[in-house]
């Protein structure tokens, strides 16, 4: 059931990003990633070469798991942040795939208690600086899944944040996360670096959507 509901959000981002771009994208770029699968679907839609998938994960279990159901893609085993160096994750590890993929930099508000937090030392470095790795001069596809923490990652590519041409994001109208930018600012941010949002699923679930920008 979870693979049909992740392949018709994919595809809807897909379809989305046709109603605003002439030309096919020819990369794609996942952020907070878990397994995967979502830059997967993405490339098969678009018929996309795994040279030109770029996939982030900071979590050591999904790594392994990473390289091993995609071994073509270029994956980066960095959590991405402001910061360079070593920083605090929570690598959740429970029997439950989908509580793992709230794994965060955050830790969890007190409203909305994690089981199994498991906080751990990881490599990180700047959206800015993931950016120069990759080497592209700019990525079409963006997916963007971080547990709260999308304001931070979004700023840390600095003015090269206007590289990316089409931003899938994970949003909140309320804080899972202790201290995570809410929708407005995040929004508020995106408008101010120049991109204008093309799709809102807000109307469906209030506190946790998906929302997509492209760049102007």
């Amino acid at each position: 059931m979870e693979k049909v509901v992740k392949e018709q959000a994919m595809h809807l981002f897909c379809r989305s990003y046709c109603l605003h771009h002439n030309e096919l994208p020819k990369s794609i770029l996942e952020i907070g990633s878990r397994d995967g699968v979502d830059a997967d679907i993405l490339a098969s839609y678009f018929e996309i070469n795994p040279k030109n998938v770029f996939i982030v994960e900071p979590h050591p279990k999904h790594i392994n798991i990473i390289k091993e159901w995609f071994p073509k893609a270029n994956l980066y085993p960095y959590a991405i942040s402001p910061e360079y160096g070593m920083v605090k994750f929570d690598a959740v590890e429970n029997n439950s795939w989908d509580v793992c993929g709230q794994s965060s930099m955050l830790p969890r508000h007190e409203n909305h208690p994690q089981e199994g937090e498991n906080w751990i030392q990881v490599a990180s470095i700047t959206g800015k600086m993931l950016l120069g790795e990759i080497g592209l001069p700019e990525i079409d596809l963006i997916k963007i899944d971080v547990e709260g923490y999308t304001y931070e990652v979004l700023q840390s590519f600095g003015d090269d944040l206007k590289r990316l041409k089409f931003l899938h994001l994970e949003m909140e109208n309320h804080e899972f996360w202790k201290g995570q930018k809410l929708y407005p600012e995040v929004a508020s941010y995106l408008v101010k670096m120049g991109f204008e949002e093309v799709y809102n699923e807000q109307y469906k679930w209030d506190r946790q959507f998906d929302s997509f920008w492209k760049r102007k």
